[in-house]
């Protein structure tokens, strides 16, 4: 059961150990102007390797070991490349006019994840919570919102003319 977590911190690290065998250690990520499908095949490769690296994690624990869980959170937070998948939507929404949701999505595991810790992922990585879909509030709240909106507007003016 240890093996896990240890398999865990592993699949989050590959992208990072890949990423600084490639540059120096103070070297920061650079968006790569010259080819979008380099960084469209990176950014959708760390996002897996985080599906996965939770999936992984998920399906070797205990549903009643909550501690786990916030092991779970607190090292995905710690320890993932967060930052740089950040800095890689940034990079193709504004450089590249590449959605990054259209390359590849957290899963609904790491969503949930994420948003349970929002300051925390927002202190990490500003650019994820601006240019990727880690939605606070779901696209079903807001279709339901404006449906809810329209059906009042639609509901006062039938009550109106009917006075």
């Amino acid at each position: 059961m240890k093996l896990i977590p240890i398999l865990f911190l592993l699949i989050l690290l590959i992208p990072v150990g890949m990423a600084q065998a490639d540059t120096d250690l103070e070297k920061k990520y650079e968006c790569n102007l010259e080819s979008v499908q380099i960084e469209i095949n990176d950014y959708a490769r760390e996002v897996y390797l985080v599906n996965t690296g939770v999936e992984i994690y998920l399906e070797h624990i205990d549903s009643s070991e909550h501690t786990s869980i916030e092991d779970l959170t607190s090292q995905l937070l710690s320890n993932s490349p967060l930052a740089e998948i950040g800095e890689r939507t940034k990079c193709l929404k504004e450089s590249h006019g590449v959605e990054p949701d259209s390359v590849a999505m957290f899963s609904p595991q790491v969503q949930e994840i994420l948003m349970s810790n929002y300051d925390e992922l927002t202190e990490i990585s500003p650019e994820l919570v601006q240019y990727a879909t880690v939605p606070e509030f779901g696209v079903t709240v807001m279709l339901i919102l404006v449906t809810s909106i329209i059906a009042v507007i639609i509901s006062a003016r039938k009550f109106q003319h009917s006075l």
